[in-house]
């Protein structure tokens, strides 16, 4: 049973049973850089500054592990060239994965990802005095009954107060 009317613009979202998998890539690939730089840095940044954080006050011992800092880093200046390389790749590494997130985003989401922020912006433009109270909204749910061997097709309306 079809309820549209002559020239609606009707929108089917087929991706939400993918969701969720598309949200474990997405985590996973943005874990990998922070693993690729925790594997090779190995800790030593965390040792190098350990007991320097906290309040600002200075007591007797931060400033001679921040004199020892200074010291190590003064004594060793060209020897960690490598740590900066690569970590300077892995955030380009993930400055590309942002990238390239956004465009899968959009291509799952038909096109509709990098056109929303100028929706938003013409929806403020919207007249609010002729808005209706309470906005219906209608989802028509096709279900398959495995049980029974039936297809039923059913319309759901919820209304939402805005």
């Amino acid at each position: 049973m079809d309820k549209s009317t002559p020239n609606e613009n009707r929108v089917w979202h087929a991706y939400y049973q993918w969701v969720c998998f598309v949200l474990f890539f997405q985590a996973l690939a943005f874990y990998v850089p922070r693993y690729i730089w925790k594997a090779y840095e190995g800790g030593r940044v965390q040792q190098l500054v350990k007991d320097l954080g906290g309040s600002g006050l200075l007591d007797d011992g931060k400033r001679k592990n921040i004199k020892l800092v200074a010291e190590y880093l003064h004594t060793y200046n060209q020897q960690h060239n490598s740590y900066f390389y690569f970590y300077f790749m892995t955030e380009v590494f993930n400055l590309i994965n942002v990238i390239v997130q956004m465009m899968l985003m959009d291509r799952f989401l038909g096109g509709e990802f990098t056109t929303y922020g100028w929706n938003v912006i013409n929806f403020t433009e919207y007249d609010w005095t002729v808005r209706f109270d309470p906005m219906v909204s209608e989802c028509d749910v096709l279900f398959f009954s495995e049980k029974l061997f039936n297809t039923y097709f059913f319309t759901r309306s919820k209304s939402s107060p805005v």
